[in-house]
């Protein structure tokens, strides 16, 4: 008798248990920073505003400060969204790991959108990419300097993320 209640007991606690559990490992996975106003080492979780199939990608300012949304030409860069989405999570407002440009330690993986060599200025030029050159008639937001190369359109490099300044044509 006392096994069954033991089992019994053991079965209401992880029943109890079980959605915290799986919430607490999908938070892990995704790799979630703190939602606060200090963030430490410039992570923050942001809540896409479109679905995102491609990490690494440079991310703007949603309608409200907890949005985010992939950066087109022209837009003021934010950070660089770390993780994708799918529809559902735009949905449920699931939040993704973003690294604040200029606000984080160390280097930080983005796309390429062409050839980029190594120990040269990047510029945020739509699409969420960087490439080389700001748009000639336009301008670009400067994001960073090149610490890897970058071979192709879509391949990833690696740059140090400076705050997002804007670079007016000669």
């Amino acid at each position: 008798m006392k096994e069954i209640l033991s089992l019994i007991l053991l079965a209401v606690l992880v029943a109890a248990f079980l959605p915290w559990a799986i919430a607490q490992a999908k938070t892990i996975s995704r790799g979630m920073a703190h939602n606060s106003l200090t963030t430490p080492r410039g992570k923050v979780s942001l809540k896409p505003t479109a679905a995102i199939a491609t990490q690494f990608l440079i991310g703007k300012r949603g309608a409200s400060a907890s949005l985010v949304a992939v950066a087109a030409a022209g837009n003021l860069p934010l950070c660089v969204i770390e993780d994708t989405s799918a529809a559902v999570d735009v949905t449920l407002g699931t939040p993704i790991a973003c690294q604040l440009l200029g606000a984080g330690e160390g280097t930080v993986r983005v796309v390429g959108a062409g050839v980029i060599p190594i120990d040269v200025d990047v510029y945020s030029v739509g699409a969420g990419k960087v490439d080389i050159l700001a748009d000639a008639a336009t301008g670009d937001w400067r994001v960073g300097r090149s610490y890897t190369a970058c071979a192709a359109d879509g391949d990833e490099l690696v740059i140090v993320p400076c705050l997002p300044v804007f670079q007016k044509p000669a």
